[in-house]
């Protein structure tokens, strides 16, 4: 009996120490969860060292598709400047870039398999108590490449957002805007240094969850033609939500404001009611000035996150993608 009761803590070990591992994960009713800067200086950010409730992992594989799952934690520090690595980037955040070769083994902790590549970064969240949570995010491109117009350019990437309940199984990717590529089109890459605005509202089934993962994953969107891979980035994550207290689930005869479309791409987004409201965004900044209507024209909102206030005091999140 001790014999078995030995293998079985052996067994629980080896495997403790060869799978990828999760980060804790943080209370989101006690506010947004923000990412804004990550810097390579291995004096700040040493080796092992991860943002607060983020990890980043390693992949198997030199091109890895969106669906690839992660083989280990990243264990190398944040200035390499050759091989695979992921690279700190100070207040533009983090970026990914891979080369054909394999990192050396030392870049992997806490997994298994020879092949050592980039990658991804993944959130842990706690929404217990919390509805309609939304992430946005930077997309970067920290590189790009000339080509003659005769060249076949398909060495195309891309960092997709993606989410999970709990810390196993596979992610799915978050509905609508959830994709920063490095190309323009099935040609041309994006030039050099540019960022797009991505955001997105989480399904019903990430609400009122121990723990919701959300990655972001570094991965090839195109068959390999050749040519050196994109190094591209991720900066200013923001997720936010609406906290669910005794007075938001308590039997009202009032209608309750919603909006919709949501998220919305463009012209009038149309309030379930009339209301005598106005719009502000995440930093409580006055957008509009208040008017009684049922709708509101989005053509000149930048993308991202914004709130619908009205005078009774109800408060709808809505995005513009």
């Amino acid at each position: 009996m001790k014999k078995i009761l030995l293998l079985a803590c052996l067994f629980i070990v080896v495997n403790k120490n060869y799978a990828q591992t999760s980060p804790a994960a943080f209370d989101l009713s006690s506010g947004a969860y923000i990412f804004t800067a990550w810097d390579s200086s291995v004096a700040i950010n040493p080796a092992l060292s991860y943002p607060s409730n983020m990890i980043f992992h390693t992949l198997g594989n030199q091109s890895p598709d969106e669906n690839t799952a992660a083989n280990g934690d990243w264990a190398c520090v944040y200035n390499l400047q050759a091989g695979c690595r992921v690279n700190g980037t100070a207040l533009q955040g983090a970026a990914f870039v891979n080369i054909s070769s394999s990192q050396g083994a030392n870049c992997m902790a806490n997994g298994s398999g020879a092949s050592v590549y980039v990658g991804d970064a993944t959130v842990a969240l706690n929404t217990t108590n919390c509805e309609n949570v939304s992430v946005s995010w930077l997309g970067r491109m920290l590189s790009s490449f000339n080509y003659s117009d005769s060249a076949s350019i398909s060495r195309f990437y891309g960092i997709a957002c993606q989410y999970r309940i709990g810390t196993t199984g596979a992610f799915t990717n978050v509905p609508g805007n959830y994709l920063f590529k490095c190309n323009s089109d099935s040609v041309t890459y994006k030039i050099l240094g540019t960022v797009d605005t991505l955001s997105a509202l989480l399904p019903d089934t990430c609400n009122n969850q121990a723990v919701v993962e959300l990655r972001w994953i570094y991965h090839q969107l195109a068959q390999n033609e050749g040519g050196p891979r994109p190094a591209l980035g991720f900066d200013d994550i923001n997720i936010t939500r609406d906290v669910v207290t005794n007075s938001n689930s308590t039997s009202s005869n009032k209608k309750a404001l919603s909006v919709f479309p949501n998220p919305v791409l463009g012209g009038k987004i149309n309030l379930s009611k009339v209301a005598n409201f106005m719009v502000i965004d995440l930093l409580g900044q006055t957008i509009s000035k208040p008017v009684y209507a049922k709708e509101f024209n989005t053509e000149n909102l930048s993308k991202g996150i914004y709130f619908i206030k009205t005078s009774d005091g109800e408060i709808v999140k809505f995005i513009k993608q």
